[in-house]
């Protein structure tokens, strides 16, 4: 391709203005770099320490942070918070879990109780004010889970209850209660983590002291927990979140490793961090786990994010300071992945982090200070591709010439004391005509 524009020399135009692309503050180029957007107290949220996740049916975010719950509608941030004698507020401003049931009602777990969200009444109910028979309900809530039957499976500092969801009032009929003790019908340790109803209709509840599950109609616990003498027993005994895929694995992250449940041998495979190895897992203290809707599973952990791509691969996410478009914080708390290809991501100190998985993920180009290799000016004012380079023209810092095989910069600047230099460093339009000239408008 020939370039008619002899050695570059330039003539002046001034303000006329051939083609304008538009404005930008970064250009996109052909290497792959996650982006993110987030959300933070910035934008309305209450606090950046969010612990939970939930999209209701109505297509509405929910937040649980450490000082109050908050509802997003794409827009706006609503914030719901203890209110003293409003007895259709919340009574306790952390918020540990949500979830929301058959008949749409959301359900908050906090450090004082568990409530249900009426949207017909805009407001909250108190289930520990239904009577003594819900006084298991009065303490922490950090598990809710979901189960066949209108019913919910509910973890607390008392234990696990199985209770059936009665109607859109969130009325409760509790069905089964299994205490924290040392029988074979009760719950070692003294945390639930997480509870998962498998697909095989057994319940797996996680600890501070392994994993209980209890089979379809059996009334003791099978328990796993790590045994430093076997090298398939779970990897660590605190857990942390247990998850069941598409294709039916169940996976545990627990404090030390990530594990994968062999159904054959009935023990687990271990995933590790390991420092000399880049694409090993991110961070071994593993905080939640979720798959978005092309089968691609998300690990959150207090390290970053790590995304598996099979046998002992890894891809992962991790705060970068120098970026605005990365992840805000390395501390992962929870992950939800919707049904549009969004995956939310809650953090301990930067909000909620929001990444498209369908985005055509692009590096962007940026000034760098120091760097002769980079853009000229982080404004742009107009875009220009052709089979070797893209031309960018800058608000400032003149044209730019990107070689797309080379990866390399050349900058065209106004000089004063050479007659064909650029005639403004404020490029406005870049124009190719039938002749395969390239025409260059600038301001002066």
């Amino acid at each position: 391709m020939r370039l008619i524009l002899p050695h570059m020399l330039f003539r002046s135009w001034g303000c006329f203005v051939l083609l304008f692309i538009g404005l930008a503050e970064y250009l996109i180029a052909q290497e792959k770099s996650p982006r993110f957007q987030h959300l933070t107290i910035e934008n309305g949220l209450p606090q950046n320490r969010v612990d939970c996740i939930l999209k209701d049916s109505q297509g509405f975010m929910w937040f649980g942070t450490w000082n109050g719950l908050c509802r997003y509608d794409g827009y706006n941030i609503e914030v719901f918070n203890k209110e003293s004698g409003n007895i259709n507020a919340l009574r306790n401003n952390f918020i540990y879990v949500l979830n929301e049931d058959h008949f749409g009602n959301i359900w908050v777990g906090t450090k004082e109780g568990l409530y249900v969200y009426l949207y017909n009444q805009h407001g909250f109910r108190h289930i520990a004010s239904l009577g003594e028979d819900f006084s298991a309900l009065t303490g922490a809530v950090s598990v809710i889970e979901k189960a066949g039957g209108n019913s919910l499976w509910v973890g607390t500092d008392q234990g696990a209850m199985q209770a059936k969801v009665l109607d859109n009032k969130g009325t409760l009929e509790i069905l089964q209660h299994y205490p924290f003790g040392k029988s074979p019908e009760a719950l070692g340790g003294k945390t639930i983590t997480s509870i998962l109803n498998a697909q095989d209709g057994s319940v797996w509840i996680g600890t501070d002291e392994g994993i209980h599950v209890l089979q379809k109609g059996h009334k003791t616990f099978t328990r796993f927990s790590h045994d430093s003498y076997d090298p398939n027993s779970l990897s660590f005994n605190s857990v942390y979140c247990i998850y069941q895929d598409s294709k039916d694995r169940i996976w545990v992250g627990t404090e030390n490793g990530l594990n994968l449940y062999n159904k054959e041998s009935n023990g687990f495979r271990h995933f590790f961090h390991q420092s000399t190895i880049s694409n090993s897992l991110v961070h071994n203290a593993v905080t939640d786990i979720a798959e978005d809707k092309n089968g691609n599973i998300f690990i959150s952990t207090l390290g970053g994010m790590s995304e598996y791509l099979g046998e002992n691969n890894f891809r992962n996410y991790v705060n970068e300071l120098k970026s605005e478009h990365g992840l805000n914080s390395d501390f992962l708390s929870c992950l939800l992945a919707d049904d549009q290809g969004t995956l939310w991501i809650g953090t301990e100190r930067g909000g909620v982090n929001i990444y498209n998985t369908y985005q055509n993920v692009l590096e962007y180009f940026e000034f760098e200070k120091g760097n002769p290799n980079s853009l000229s000016h982080n404004t742009i004012n107009s875009i220009y591709e052709d089979d070797q380079y893209i031309w960018i023209g800058t608000a400032g810092g003149g044209l730019n010439r990107y070689d797309k095989l080379q990866k390399t910069y050349q900058h065209y600047l106004y000089n004063v004391n050479e007659a064909y230099s650029i005639s403004s460093d404020f490029v406005t339009a870049i124009h190719r005509d039938k002749k395969n000239r390239l025409w260059v408008a600038t301001w002066g």
